[in-house]
């Protein structure tokens, strides 16, 4: 009807579409400048959720060059529809409502809304789904002992003088255990597929750490069976080795792997403990087997 009173009252397609994308990109503005509120007044809660400290660059020409741009090109998309359809009915049929056929059951309206609903739905269940995964991330049961856990990255005066620094160390009175690794217990730094047990080599990868000793101790780790790798009484423990649970059932599952013999690129290992599997890698990712 609108359209139909104006081309009466003498305006022309173009004065109909400058009005409809006119309209539609104030419009743009306003929710433009709306949206900009709202995400600066929500950004020190979104903040604490992500824990980033993203700031709104206000003082960047970039920023609100792209926000005119988006905002520009928001207001003509929008008001496309109206501006080059609504635009092209003739006087009559808008004035006698036969714009749409009875038959008609799809429309660009109806389309755009169904589509609005599809994407919200897919957003909603996707940041519910990344919430639940963060949370059970950060609340996983790591399977290590996080408090009081210090780790410093080897360097050639503590490799010439590890012995005397440990002695020092212990020597506090605040330092329970001491471990030399290739990684921390919080990474997976080394992998090996070149294995051998029972005679039979292994397909796939397991993880590989190599320690000195009191490698359990040291991380708070819990033993399932066996011991933990002791050289000052087990001075053979240079060719023993851990495995975890995963490890264990990528083995088959045996029930007594204590004593067996495990070659690792050809170097024999006697297997001394089965530890409790714990997460050394990323916290979403499944456990891997280990061979410490």
């Amino acid at each position: 009807k609108e359209v139909g009173i104006r081309k009466v009252a003498g305006s022309s397609k173009t004065d109909l579409i400058k009005q409809f994308i006119g309209e539609s990109v104030l419009l743009s503005f306003i929710a433009g400048i709306i949206a900009l509120i709202i995400a600066q007044w929500a950004l020190p809660t979104f903040n604490t959720l992500v824990e980033k400290h993203l700031i709104i660059k206000y003082q960047s020409i970039y920023f609100w060059l792209a926000s005119f741009c988006f905002v520009i090109l928001t207001g003509i998309l929008a008001g496309s529809y109206p501006a080059f359809y609504l635009s092209s009915i003739r006087i009559t049929n808008a004035l006698k409502k036969a714009t749409r056929s009875k038959y008609s059951m799809l429309t660009p309206r109806k389309i755009l809304v169904v589509l609005q609903f599809i994407f919200s739905v897919i957003m909603i269940n996707y940041s519910y789904t990344i919430i639940r995964q963060t949370w059970f991330m950060k609340n996983r049961n790591t399977g290590f002992l996080k408090e009081d856990l210090i780790f410093h990255p080897m360097t050639s005066d503590i490799q010439k003088n590890f012995v005397a620094l440990k002695q020092e160390l212990f020597n506090t009175g605040k330092v329970m255990s001491v471990n030399k690794t290739n990684t921390l217990i919080t990474s997976s730094y080394a992998e090996t597929n070149n294995l051998e047990w029972e005679g039979n080599k292994m397909r796939g990868n397991f993880d590989l750490v190599t320690s000195n000793a009191d490698f359990v101790k040291t991380n708070g780790l819990k033993l399932i069976a066996g011991r933990d790798l002791d050289l000052s009484s087990y001075p053979t423990d240079t060719a023993s080795c851990l495995l975890n649970e995963t490890a264990l059932k990528v083995l088959g599952n045996k029930k007594n792997p204590l004593g067996q013999i495990f070659k690792e690129n050809g170097t024999n290992c006697i297997v001394v403990g089965v530890v409790k599997d714990f997460v050394n890698d990323y916290p979403g990712q499944e456990i891997k087997p280990l061979l410490v």
